[in-house]
C-alpha cells in the first residue's frame, strides 16, 4: 500500500517561505502509545548515530496514550543499557499540538499512531512511521510492554534497523539542499 508524503524540508521556516537561522536544529519528536518503550528507544538511538552522521536534531519523545510522568519500562531501560544508553532519566509524556508545531518530522511507531496524528490537521509538520520514512515500507514496531527482554531486543533492533534508514534519507535531504524535498513513499522501493 502507498501512502502519501507531505513534504519536509529540514529548513521548516522555509516552508513558511522564511529563512531560517544557519544553528536551526531539525526537531524530530517520536512518538508511539505509551511513551514508555519504543519512542524512548527511538529517541535514544537517534540521540546517538544522528549526530555522530552529522545529522543536527532536537529530539523528543511522547505518547498518545501516556500516563504522564512514568519511567521507562523496566525492559526498555535494560535493553537500552546493553546497548550503552541510558533511560534513567526519562519520564513519560503526552502527545500535544504544540509538540506537532514545534516538530519538522514526526515518526510514529505504528501506521495507527501516524493516522491518528494526521487527522489533527497540522501542515506544517511531515508526519510518517519510522518503517515507512527509513525503510519506505508499510510497517509497525510492535510493542514490547510486558513482554520478556527478547521482546524488547526484537523492538531495539527493528527501530535501530529504522532509524539507520532515516538518517540515510536525512543524509540525502540535507545534501540535496532542496527545500520541499518530498521523501519516496511509503512502500515505493529506490530506483
Amino acid at each position: 500500500m502507498t501512502v502519501e508524503h507531505r513534504p519536509l524540508s529540514l529548513d521548516r521556516n522555509a516552508r513558511e517561505g522564511l529563512e531560517r537561522p544557519e544553528d536551526r536544529r531539525l526537531r524530530v519528536l517520536f512518538v508511539c502509545t505509551g511513551n514508555t518503550c519504543r519512542s524512548p528507544m527511538a529517541e535514544v538511538i537517534a540521540g546517538r548515530r544522528w549526530p555522530a552522521a552529522g545529522i543536527e536534531v532536537d529530539l523528543r519523545s511522547a505518547g498518545l496514550a501516556a500516563a504522564v510522568g512514568q519511567p521507562a519500562s523496566e525492559g526498555a531501560r535494560e535493553v537500552v543499557a546493553r546497548h550503552g544508553g541510558d533511560l534513567g532519566h526519562h519520564r513519560s509524556r503526552s502527545v500535544q499540538i504544540e509538540d506537532l508545531r514545534w516538530a519538522d518530522l514526526v515518526l510514529t511507531m505504528t501506521v495507527r499512531h501516524r493516522e491518528v496524528l494526521r487527522s489533527l490537521k497540522v501542515d506544517t509538520v511531515e508526519i510518517a512511521t519510522l518503517a515507512g520514512f527509513g525503510e519506505g515500507i508499510e510497517g509497525d514496531v510492535p510493542d514490547p510492554y510486558g513482554g520478556t527482554l527478547e521482546d524488547y531486543e526484537e523492538a531495539y533492533r527493528q527501530i535501530e534497523k529504522f532509524i539507520g534508514g532515516a538518517e540515510a534519507e536525512l543524509i540525502r535531504r540535507r545534501d540535496s539542499r532542496e527545500t520541499g524535498i518530498h521523501s519516496r513513499e511509503e512502500g515505493e522501493e529506490d530506483e
